[in-house]
């Protein structure tokens, strides 16, 4: 019914180009919509890096001062490294905000010292904290800029954490180059690789991952060992960091593609959805947090998903939960909140800070599926 729908739309969306610009300005959009920007989409991997992950939203702004968008008590810093994926130097852009703890002992520093002596200051600061540290994933479009990803440094800063957001490759300020899954996959572990060199293997860190920012997350660390060799050249693989929180995320990208509505403007066609699915069932292209999710055996994990959500439906998060491939037993877990609820600060705090001395209880908490309504 849904495409028999779209296909009405576009009769009368053409129709109406007819009427106001002609038959030779109708057709070429035609040509464009049901030709030539498919055929681009499936030959050409910049494309479909632009097209899939919308790294030009918003690029020029300004982000070697996060106060500017109301981060205060933040650096940017920039992690670089040699990519094993694309054969070149990437350099990523970074944003690492203090706990707000720190941003009170500094805030003199902070506002008046050069960029080396903050750098030296908080990164002694890092080597040595108490403080839980978060690398946060963000999803396709934008930059860590973007309001609601701000919000959520705030948020994490407000509970005493360290927060590093940055950018994949072809985003913002980072090195300008066609994004692709296992390129975004290699920039989180670099950056999860510089947080450990400073932190040391011990100290707990988290990852938090975003809508495809969460698929990202659960496909690099459910495999961290062999990535830490391949992807990085390590001699020993990076430790699994303490917890994931997967906000908004999904069972699969060929999932979410049938219900997305960008998608379903463009499958309108029979050839048009089959060349699409195609594309995204492929191995660069393809994301399975659900199979993932079997794979993260010493991580427990915190489902966080509204469901008012407009843009990834709520059930995902209910098919990402039940799954079969979902690992059970002590050492794994979830947690099913509803976020506007009065005790969801509270839980999700108890997640990450109770984790660090009792992670036997927060396993066993949240393997009994704790349902706060």
């Amino acid at each position: 019914m849904e495409t028999f729908k779209l296909r009405c739309f576009w009769a009368a969306f053409y129709g109406l180009l007819w009427i106001i610009f002609g038959r030779n300005v109708s057709l070429a959009i035609l040509v464009m919509h049901v030709i030539v920007i498919p055929l681009a989409f499936r030959s050409s991997k910049r494309v479909r890096g632009r097209f899939l992950y919308l790294p030009y939203a918003r690029p020029f702004l300004d982000h070697d001062r996060p106060e500017k968008f109301g981060l205060e008590g933040a650096r940017n810093v920039n992690v670089k490294f040699e990519s094993s994926v694309d054969k070149c130097s990437i350099e990523l852009g970074v944003w690492h905000t203090l706990p707000k703890a720190l941003v009170k002992k500094h805030r003199y520093l902070l506002s008046n010292g050069s960029k080396d002596e903050i750098n030296n200051v908080i990164d002694e600061e890092l080597r040595k904290t108490e403080f839980p540290v978060f690398l946060y994933l963000h999803g396709v479009l934008g930059t860590r800029a973007l309001p609601q990803r701000v919000e959520t440094c705030k948020f994490l800063q407000n509970l005493d954490a360290h927060v590093v957001s940055f950018d994949y490759r072809g985003f913002a300020d980072s090195t300008n180059v066609t994004p692709i899954k296992i390129g975004m996959v290699e920039d989180s572990l670099a950056v999860y690789a510089w947080i450990r060199g400073l932190v040391g293997a011990r100290k707990p860190v988290f990852v938090w991952g975003h809508s495809i920012g969460s698929g990202i997350a659960q496909r690099a660390f459910s495999k961290l060992e062999p990535y830490s060799h391949s992807l990085l050249n390590l001699k020993e693989p990076l430790p699994p960091p303490q917890g994931m929180v997967v906000e908004g995320g999904y069972s699969s990208n060929i999932d979410l593609t049938k219900e997305y509505v960008v998608a379903k403007l463009a499958t309108w066609l029979p050839p048009l959805e089959k060349m699409l699915m195609g594309v995204m069932s492929s191995s660069e292209v393809r994301i399975l947090p659900a199979a993932y999710a079997a794979l993260l055996r010493k991580v427990p994990v915190l489902i966080l998903h509204s469901k008012d959500d407009g843009v990834i439906p709520y059930h995902f998060a209910e098919k990402h939960l039940v799954t079969k491939n979902w690992p059970t037993g002590q050492n794994s877990g979830y947690s099913y909140l509803n976020s506007g609820d009065i005790a969801f600060l509270f839980t999700f705090s108890s997640f990450f800070t109770r984790f660090n001395s009792k992670p036997l209880l927060i396993f066993q908490s949240l393997h009994h599926k704790a349902q706060i309504r």
